[in-house]
Parts: C-alpha cells; structure tokens; sequence
C-alpha cells in the first residue's frame, strides 16, 4: 500500500492541531496567530478534537486554558474538518459533519483506517469527552496526509 500526500490548490501549509497541543501553547504563551500568520498558513482540528477540547472541565483552574483555546480559535480562524456522514442516533457527540460540513473521505483514509482500526481502535475505552481512546488521535494522523506541502 502506498500513500502520498496532497498539496494544497492554496499554496498554503495546512496544520492540524492534536488536543494536548493547547496545554503546551498556553503554559509557553505562544500567540499562534503571529507564530503561523493566516496568509502562510491553514490551521485545522478534526472534529474529534473539537469534542475533546469542549470535554476539558469548566473548573476554575482550568478556565485560562479554555479562554486561550476560544481566543485563539478565532484569532487563527481556526476551522474544524469531518467525514462526511449522517447523525447517529446514540449517545455521544457526532463525529460526522452534515451536508455543507463534512468531506468525501478518501482512500487514503480508508486504507489508513482498515490498517489501524483493529491495532488501535477497536474495543478501547471511552473516554470523559465520550471518544474512544485513540479515536481523536486517529482522526489527526489521518487529516496528516493532507497537511504536506512538499514531497
């Protein structure tokens, strides 16, 4: 199996940020629209990140962090990529985006899925955000083979 990477029609280099990156940016107080300036850059979080950062508890000692991920999701117009699908009808947020939301998933994430799906996805715990574990982390490997811009 091969797989490449997409260039952007853009020219810009898209970048795909995981959950635990935010404790890393605030704790440096990283401002990361001056750091990845939106005329050079694309910055993305899967839905499933989405999910997560929404699960990080309103407490108070954890309330900077949530005000420093809002700020900087509008600052960087941050936006938030999914598959394409239909809502489910469980319990548990929607992975999927709806018409208009989500995208085609690609072979390549197809194939990268069938690959990992019984390694690392299948019969894992569910988490506080009500993922399964590894499910964001997943989602974030496959968006990568999108975020290249050179080969």
């Amino acid at each position: 199996m091969s797989w490449q990477y997409t260039k952007r029609a853009d020219g810009l280099i898209a970048v795909t940020l995981d959950n635990n990156v935010w404790d890393f940016l605030f704790k440096k107080k990283i401002d990361l629209a001056a750091e990845l300036p939106a005329n050079e850059f694309a910055i993305f979080i899967t839905r499933e990140v989405e999910i997560e950062s929404t699960a990080i508890p309103d407490t108070e000692s954890k309330s900077k962090l949530k005000d420093y991920i809002a700020q900087t999701i509008n600052r960087c117009g941050l936006k938030t990529t999914s598959i394409f699908g239909f809502a489910h009808g469980g319990p548990g947020p929607q992975r999927v985006g709806g018409f208009d939301q989500g995208t085609w998933q690609s072979r390549t994430e197809r194939e990268f899925y069938h690959v990992i799906r019984p390694l690392y996805l299948e019969g894992r715990k569910e988490t506080n955000s009500q993922l399964n574990q590894n499910e964001a982390d997943a989602a974030v490997a496959a968006q990568s083979f999108f975020n290249c811009t050179d080969l």
